[in-house]
């Protein structure tokens, strides 16, 4: 397991284990990289007697998946998240979206590369909580969209042109190329 500092995995309330600050972040800041070595396929199966669970699988370009190892795989989804995905030198991070104190849950909203999956319950409690994690982000309203699309993976927008195109339009922002 790769080390971070600044980071532990604790129990959370939002479900299961979780990954907290032990340190302050700022916006923008680089928390913790996704390890995105171990694709899950007909040759490598999740595997749930060793506690495996699709909750710790990732979705990248091209449809491939990847078995997230810890303490990645404990990062929880929040309507109103600490954190963002960022696609940087080719590795994939969790960046502070905003101050992050010690103590903090680090979160990030699993909606932002979501498009043609199926509704999952959110159990993250906050104020800003939608009750469920929709299937498409281009579901969401027009103040999630406008908050979002700047966060929004250019693989992402790649693989799901036309609707993200679409979004672009309905909220009369320009594209990015």
């Amino acid at each position: 397991m790769e080390h971070f500092d600044g980071i532990e995995t604790r129990g959370s309330a939002i479900e299961g284990l979780g990954v907290f600050a032990t340190r302050a972040f700022i916006p923008g800041e680089r928390i913790l990289r996704f390890g995105h070595d171990d694709p899950i396929g007909p040759d490598r199966p999740l595997r749930p007697e060793l506690g495996e669970k699709i909750d710790h699988v990732d979705q990248l370009a091209g449809g491939v998946e990847v078995y997230l190892p810890a303490p990645g795989k404990h990062v929880n989804s929040s309507c109103d998240p600490s954190a963002f995905v960022r696609w940087d030198d080719g590795a994939c991070w969790a960046c502070a979206k905003r101050v992050v104190r010690p103590g903090e849950e680090i979160t990030v909203d699993y909606v932002i590369a979501t498009h043609g999956e199926e509704t999952l319950p959110c159990h993250c409690g906050t104020a800003r909580c939608r009750g469920t994690i929709p299937g498409s982000v281009f579901s969401l309203g027009e103040e999630w969209l406008r908050e979002y699309e700047p966060l929004m993976a250019e693989w992402f927008i790649r693989e799901n042109r036309t609707e993200y195109r679409a979004m672009c339009e309905r909220l009369g922002i320009a594209p990015r190329a």
